[in-house]
């Protein structure tokens, strides 16, 4: 899979050129190295984690059934000698590619993020089987597990691309520049639809950091919701500031004001949930059609907006039909044409976009009888019809075009967050093992 996943990424468009055989070895090996500057070293990131898990998974897999250590030594080599391959591989054949170019930069990228995958499956494989097993047993310990995992990923999406700043002068300059601002950056975006919707998304994301220091902090008897509150805009606060050390970042007060919304909101809703999750799941079985009922309309209509972006709408059919035939339909294939972050950014967005139809879902398959796999099949059925008809009405705004993305994104989220749920309700009304303190 993740083999399959680095080969479509890579020689996305698929639109081979007639570059002669003798003509591409020629090209190959007369490449050189043009060093990693500012203006590639996002790409170079990307290239990096994007064999990290070709490695990570080539490692598990060669060396599982392997005992003596010489022999895991030999199968680690192999999983790296794979990625090198397949780095080389992929290169040579994106001479045949318009729009891309074999790089020893790209290699040298792609070769480290193989070693990167490989040396954290031998470094991590013993955690990661105690971690798995008190994922399988729920209670507190392992909702510490899965949330501590998301705050790494998290922390990680606030770094990239990785464009690191750590001297002291050039710290000291970005606290005077634009890219610091208690409030908002001069040249941001304040009102517009993708600006709110990003804000939005900030809050909603910052939730399950709440809901991982409601289980490692000891609730006490008197605990005033102002204390929550110090709380949260601290961890806010802190998260925002590492911005200042990434030179492509932005340190926004507004940003950190939307942090500590959803951490607050995560703390106070990780309190309910520990307290009686029982008596929780059974409120949420008892009103839970309610709830689908009363936000499923309002939710469809931001849905439709905010995926339309507030264009104008127009009637013309052969317009519509003038933009189809000029659309290209292989998934992700626009996210080519924007930067990585920005690209990285509508990927998350648009899961979070969809995830609320897992949800609604999870809601109503609480009074039924049916497996997890069975509610989340239904519920990326739901999404992906409801992508498809969302992604049908941008042919009918002004200077909209449909992305058959949003079809894959919604089905993986809704069906993600079903499963997510359903793990979450297993795990809070599991004894386990405690959280650790």
């Amino acid at each position: 899979m993740s083999l399959a996943v680095v080969a479509y990424a890579t020689l996305l468009p698929f639109e081979f050129g007639d570059t002669s055989l003798e003509r591409a070895w020629e090209i190959y090996t007369g490449i050189g190295f043009r060093g990693i500057t500012g203006g590639n070293q996002g790409q170079w990131v990307a290239n990096v984690l994007l064999y990290i898990p070709l490695g990570f998974f080539w490692a598990a897999w060669l060396t599982h059934a392997v005992r003596n250590r010489v022999g895991q030594v030999f199968m680690g080599l192999l999983a790296v000698l794979v990625a090198l391959v397949t780095t080389m591989t992929i290169e040579f054949l994106q001479i045949w590619l318009p729009v891309r170019y074999p790089a020893i930069a790209d290699m040298s990228g792609n070769f480290l993020g193989g070693v990167i995958g490989v040396v954290s499956w031998f470094a991590l494989r013993t955690w990661l089987g105690r971690w798995l097993e008190q994922v399988r047993h729920g209670g507190p310990a392992a909702l510490v597990v899965v949330l501590s995992a998301y705050v790494v990923a998290y922390v990680g999406l606030i770094l990239l691309p990785f464009d690191l700043v750590v001297s002291p002068w050039a710290l000291a300059e970005r606290l005077v520049s634009s890219d610091f601002s208690l409030w908002a950056q001069s040249a941001g975006c304040l009102a517009d639809p993708s600006c709110i919707g990003f804000r939005g998304a900030e809050l909603v994301a910052s939730i399950p950091l709440g809901l991982l220091l409601a289980v490692l902090i000891p609730r006490t008897r008197q605990e005033p919701w102002q204390a929550g509150m110090a709380l949260a805009l601290a961890v806010a606060m802190g998260l925002e500031l590492l911005n200042l050390f990434v030179a492509s970042g932005v340190v926004e007060g507004r940003s950190a004001l939307m942090r500590a919304f959803g951490i607050t909101l995560g703390i106070f809703v990780g309190r309910s949930m520990l307290t009686d999750a029982s008596r929780l799941l059974a409120v949420l079985r008892q009103w839970g059609p309610l709830i689908v009922a009363g936000a499923g309309l309002p939710y469809v209509l931001l849905l439709v907006v905010g995926s339309h972006e507030f264009r104008p709408y127009h009637w013309d059919v052969d317009q519509a039909l003038e933009t189809l035939q000029g659309t290209r339909l292989l998934p992700f294939y626009y996210h080519y044409n924007v930067a990585e972050v920005a690209a990285l950014r509508s990927v998350l967005l648009h899961l979070l976009l969809y995830a609320p139809l897992g949800v609604f879902a999870w809601l109503l398959a609480l009074r039924v009888r049916a497996t997890r796999h069975q509610i989340a099949a239904w519920a990326a059925g739901v999404a992906v019809s409801l992508a498809a008809l969302v992604e049908f009405g941008k042919l009918f705004t002004e200077g909209g075009r449909p992305d058959s993305s949003s079809l894959v994104l919604a089905g993986l989220a809704a069906a993600g967050a079903v499963i997510l749920l359903d793990w979450f309700a297993f795990a809070l009304t599991r004894r386990g093992a405690p959280a650790p303190r």
